[in-house]
């Protein structure tokens, strides 16, 4: 993506010929990723590699339960993280119907909260462990931080797992 934004890295590491990148995930939920112009010709050279890409997987909170204090049971999954002032917090889900309760150091809540399909930004600040109580559908649900940078990237549940990709590099003279 840094390079997709600053073309003149792309000219930098291929000086004196014409590269076009293409990183083309096999699913077909997650856009392709496109550096560089079309390339005209006809000496044009195709390198092709299957790749694993990880597109926001290393901002997932956490995904494994833990012992509820709240003593939530079944059809329940109960899971806790420290926030970090640095990081925003998103709920993200792809068509969940169940529900989520928010408990922090400083406010313990039973109201429970109805998942929306996509993802919702948790407004949480300062320092401390917050719990998420997931209702209903516990493993349809991600929670991840994503840097208070304004990241500006799809926050679809695809995108935070390890995606097998197709990398083609396209190269031809100046």
């Amino acid at each position: 993506m840094k390079i997709r934004s600053r073309p003149e890295l792309l000219e930098r590491a291929f000086p004196g010929i014409h590269v076009r990148i293409v990183l083309s995930p096999l699913n077909d939920r997650i856009s392709p990723i496109i550096i560089g112009g079309e390339l005209k010709g006809n000496e044009i050279q195709v390198f092709r590699k299957t790749v694993n890409c990880n597109f926001l997987s290393d901002y997932v909170i956490r995904r494994e339960e833990c012992l509820c204090p709240s003593g939530h049971g079944e059809n329940w999954t109960c899971m806790n993280f420290r926030v970090n002032d640095s990081l925003d917090y998103y709920l993200i889900s792809d068509g969940c119907s169940g529900s989520f309760i928010l408990d922090t150091d400083c406010n313990r809540s039973h109201e429970e909260i109805k998942i929306r399909s996509g993802s919702l930004k948790l407004n949480l600040t300062g320092q401390g462990v917050v719990w998420i109580h997931l209702h209903g559908c516990g493993r349809g649900v991600i929670i991840a931080g994503l840097p208070r940078s304004g990241m500006d990237c799809p926050l679809k549940p695809d995108y935070f797992e390890v995606q097998p990709c197709s990398l083609q590099i396209l190269i031809s003279p100046y």
